[in-house]
């Protein structure tokens, strides 16, 4: 069994693990190590890793159920679990979301996690932002904490999408894409703590409050969420695999100059439906 070590990336969240590789994921014993990890720094990178698509989904479905993207023209083709984000590739998703959002959280249910192999990389950009909505939560005064537990929002995928992106879509994909309603703040299902779960990215409405107070609401939680301190930016290098947790992070894309190659590959693992407070506090009664 390798002997893991890990190296917190900042305070609050995510971590640089040495002494394993990607393939040692399939060895029960040192997949215990790496997902423990995972689960109590919400990110974890492995460095330097070669792996071919084939290794990726394997390593993949050790976490869970994998998912296929609802936009499977931005998959590779033999292998549609694997979701590619560059300019290399014909058919890939050249500036991937440049916004804050959680993955697939416009449907029922969201994604759980997030598996990010870095093939080709720009010499500047193409940061992939991470905010802790853990941290965002907590620090939240105690007056916005009492009106948001009950809460829920509503999350569309063309909340920011060019009609240009909204007409390609075909009608199973129009029904895949059509939006979920989900908990202001959802707990998560292994630790037990409170995260905040909108973005602007994806999160349009508050049920059950009219557009001035909800967008009033959503933009004071969206300006929250985005702040520095909540925030580490990964610059990817050639090799990097970060497996992040969609349960209690955030994350946005920033911008490269097209003319030079980016190639990153990623896979999910699907998650479950969001347990809301009142529904936590239920099962632990």
């Amino acid at each position: 069994m390798p002997s893991i070590n890990v190296s917190p990336i900042t305070d609050s969240f995510g971590a640089v693990l040495t002494g394993v590789d990607a393939k040692d994921l399939l060895d029960e014993a040192a997949f215990a190590g790496v997902e423990a990890a995972l689960y109590n720094y919400g990110l974890i990178a492995l460095k330097n890793q070669e792996m071919d698509h084939g290794t990726q989904i394997e390593v993949t479905r050790r976490f869970g159920e994998t998912a296929i993207h609802a936009q499977t023209q931005y998959t590779v083709p033999e292998a549609q679990e694997i979701y590619i984000f560059g300019n290399t590739l014909q058919g890939s998703n050249p500036a991937g979301g440049r916004f804050w959002h959680s993955d697939q959280s416009y449907q029922t249910i969201p994604s759980g996690l997030g598996l990010m192999y870095a093939v080709e990389v720009p010499e500047e950009g193409g940061d992939t932002l991470f905010a802790d909505m853990y941290a965002a939560y907590e620090t939240l005064d105690a007056d916005t904490k009492e009106r948001i537990d009950g809460l829920t929002a509503r999350h569309l995928w063309h909340k920011v999408k060019s009609p240009e992106r909204i007409a390609e879509l075909d009608e199973e994909q129009q029904k895949k894409l059509a939006g979920a309603t989900h908990p202001v703040v959802r707990v998560h299902p292994k630790s037990g703590r409170k995260a905040l779960f909108v973005s602007a990215g994806f999160t349009t409405h508050i049920e059950g409050m009219d557009e001035d107070e909800s967008n009033e609401l959503l933009d004071r939680l969206f300006a929250h969420q985005a702040r520095d301190e909540f925030q580490y930016s990964h610059r990817w290098e050639v090799g990097d695999f970060v497996i992040w947790d969609h349960r209690c992070l955030i994350h946005a894309a920033t911008y490269y100059n097209p003319e030079q190659r980016r190639t990153l590959y990623r896979t999910s693992v699907e998650g479950e439906p969001c347990v809301s407070v009142a529904e936590w506090a239920e099962k632990a009664a």
